[in-house]
């Protein structure tokens, strides 16, 4: 259903999409640039000639999702990671297509980029998205494509992580990671079984500065290496260059490494990298597929002092 809205200060209207219970989240205007007015409901469509310089303000985009789909890709070019209202359609007691505002815990919302979302679903629905920018004032485009610094978190496409040590010594752990499709914007989760060094002597698995270590401590506490390689990964689930990607959970640290990733001298034992920071389903790009390998943003790596000590070695 729609409805028009007038601003009581600039006296510009806009005709919104609303639900059975009217728009009540919309309540500034998103009509003028510089405007602090307010929207309100109005019966009567016309559109009286401003009182004040009229420039458009680019701060709302709405999306009609016509077609039931379970993933909806919003492109709303509002250069910001703009507030998402998601409206379902559904019927109402007399067989009416009435819209719904959902919360939040009924989707996934990822922000792909300044000018991108994408909302996910458990099954197929239609409805609506309004994408209400934070601030008028635009992303610049600099600061939209400011050059980040990224760290390698593998070595030769193996993925090594230390998990904690506790009364059992599993030999695999599993951990799910999520891509973001970066032309799509579709995820693709994929779980990750994890193989411990312990008494492990697969080269192929273990090609990685860390092959030669079993446990490791660090902080007081000892942890257990596990590797998995990520080329067969990225391979068989048709990765795209450049996807984003997170993790579920955020239990174990990456153990990184150095050029040329072949000995035990390009172990990196002063850094590592926790995942607890490339968990949000709000990134822009914190962390990438770049190859075969996976590449994460250095402002996410963690110092340790003294050294991360190798407690056990097997080869």
């Amino acid at each position: 259903m729609k409805r028009v809205y007038e601003c009581d200060t600039c006296r510009k209207q806009i005709e919104l999409s609303t639900n059975s219970k009217d728009i009540t989240l919309l309540n500034r205007c998103v009509i003028t640039q510089g405007c602090k007015g307010g929207l309100h409901s109005t019966l009567s469509a016309n559109n009286p000639q401003t009182t004040v310089d009229y420039q458009s303000r680019n701060v709302l985009y709405e999306h009609q999702q016509l077609l039931p789909s379970d993933t909806w890709t919003i492109t709303h070019h509002l250069k910001s990671d703009p507030i998402t209202y998601v409206y379902q359609d559904q019927l109402d007691d007399n067989g009416n297509k009435i819209q719904v505002l959902l919360d939040p815990d009924d989707y996934q919302l990822y922000y792909i980029d300044h000018n991108t979302t994408t909302v996910v679903f458990n099954t197929a629905y239609s409805g609506v998205v309004q994408s209400l920018a934070r601030s008028s004032t635009p992303v610049t485009e600099d600061e939209s494509v400011a050059t980040a610094e990224f760290t390698q978190a593998t070595a030769n496409s193996i993925l090594t992580i230390a998990t904690k040590i506790n009364d059992g010594l599993e030999q695999t752990s599993d951990h799910v990671i999520n891509f973001v499709s970066p032309s799509t914007g579709e995820v693709r989760s994929v779980t990750l079984t994890f193989h411990s060094h312990k008494f492990n002597d697969d080269i192929a698995l273990f090609n990685t500065p860390w092959k030669g270590s079993d446990e490791i401590y660090l902080g007081g506490y000892g942890y257990k290496v596990q590797s998995v390689r990520m080329d067969n990964v990225i391979a068989g689930n048709a990765i795209e260059d450049g996807s984003p990607f997170f993790f579920n959970d955020s239990d174990f640290l990456i153990l990184l490494s150095t050029e040329p990733y072949s000995d035990a001298v390009d172990m990196e034992r002063i850094t590592y990298i926790s995942p607890e920071k490339i968990q949000e389903k709000s990134l822009n790009v914190t962390a990438k597929v770049t190859g075969a390998e996976l590449s994460i943003e250095k402002q996410h790596t963690l110092s340790y002092h003294p050294n991360i000590k190798v407690v056990k070695n097997t080869f």
